[in-house]
């Protein structure tokens, strides 16, 4: 797990929340894991524990869908144009600033707060598409994240 510049935190709107960021492995506008690092970054895991969804071609939003489920989480998407930016880590979708292909990075709010891809750039434009990880059991997540903090 790569680690910018400390962690991903700005002391504003995140409060105290900071997101250990992951950079991208692959490198193709087809099979790119841009997506993965992005669900990598808000569940603070190794890009290795996700999975390369765009490897699993049409079956690629079940197992997208299996994985979050596994972590306790399930996956809206909502068209960004259509709903009021959340003030949360999600995934923003949208078109890549280096082709005709989509690219994911992490936002809060209406901000971009990680870019996945090495040189930076987030996205050519607003995003298209939002991707929120809601957990399917807030109150035991609130228990483990307040677990988790406390260093138990």
């Amino acid at each position: 797990m790569r680690r910018n510049v400390g962690r991903c935190y700005d002391g504003g709107d995140q409060g105290d929340r900071a997101m250990i960021t992951v950079m991208q492995t692959i490198f193709d506008n087809k099979l790119g894991d841009c997506g993965r690092a992005c669900i990598a970054s808000i569940l603070e895991l190794p890009i290795t524990s996700v999975p390369n969804f765009s490897e699993s071609e049409e079956k690629w939003w079940k197992a997208y869908d299996e994985f979050a489920e596994k972590h306790g989480f399930i996956i809206l998407e909502f068209q960004a144009d259509e709903w009021n930016v959340p003030k949360f880590y999600h995934i923003k979708i949208g078109k890549s600033p280096r082709g005709e292909y989509n690219h994911a990075v992490v936002g809060f709010g209406d901000e971009v707060v990680h870019d996945p891809f090495p040189d930076g750039g987030g996205l050519d434009g607003n995003a298209k598409l939002i991707d929120v990880l809601v957990p399917i059991d807030p109150a035991r997540f609130r228990m483990t994240a307040a677990i988790k903090e406390s260093g138990q």
